[in-house]
C-alpha cells in the first residue's frame, strides 16, 4: 500500500501478515475491465490471531483500504482491497454470497498472494456450491 491512506477500516497489523488468500475481484477477474477507466478491486482472506478467535480482544472481522475517501466513487488507478477474517469469510461464503466466491475460483493469474493454507481453502470451493449459492449468484446477475 501508498503512504498516503484515504480510508482504512480495522488493524493492518492484524490483517495483512495473516493472510492466506488475495484475488483481484470485479472487472479485473471477469475480464470486462476497460483500459483506462476502471479501478483494481482486491479480495482476500488472514487467519485471525488465536486470542481474536476465543474473544480474549475484540476486533473487526474486516480490514478495508481505499485510495479513494468514503461515499467517493472509485475510478482509474484507484484501488479498493478488502480481506475478511476467515470465520467472517467462511459464514458468508456457505451463506453463497456471490461476492466472496471469487478468491476461490478465481484463476491462477489473477491471485495476488497465497499460502499453502490459501491453497487448501480453495481446494474446498467444491464444498461452497449449494442450491442456496446459486440462487444468490442468479439474482447478483
Amino acid at each position: 500500500m501508498t503512504k498516503t491512506v484515504n480510508v482504512e477500516y480495522g488493524d493492518p497489523n492484524v490483517a495483512l501478515p495473516n493472510e492466506i488468500l488475495r484475488s483481484v475481484v470485479g472487472s479485473g477477474v471477469h475480464g470486462i475491465a476497460i483500459a483506462g477507466t476502471d479501478d483494481h478491486d482486491e479480495m482476500g482472506v488472514y487467519i485471525e490471531p488465536p486470542e481474536y478467535v476465543l474473544g480474549v480482544q475484540r476486533h473487526r472481522d474486516d480490514y478495508i483500504w481505499r485510495t479513494q475517501p468514503e461515499g467517493v466513487r472509485s475510478g482509474h488507478g484507484d484501488t479498493d482491497l478488502v480481506l475478511y477474517s476467515l470465520a467472517k469469510y467462511l459464514r458468508l461464503a456457505i451463506k453463497g454470497n456471490p461476492t466472496v466466491m471469487l478468491p476461490l475460483f478465481a484463476p491462477a493469474e489473477s491471485l495476488v498472494r497465497i499460502t499453502p493454507l490459501g491453497e487448501e481453502l480453495r481446494a474446498l470451493r467444491g464444498a461452497f456450491l449449494s442450491r442456496q449459492a446459486v440462487e444468490r449468484f442468479l439474482g447478483y446477475m
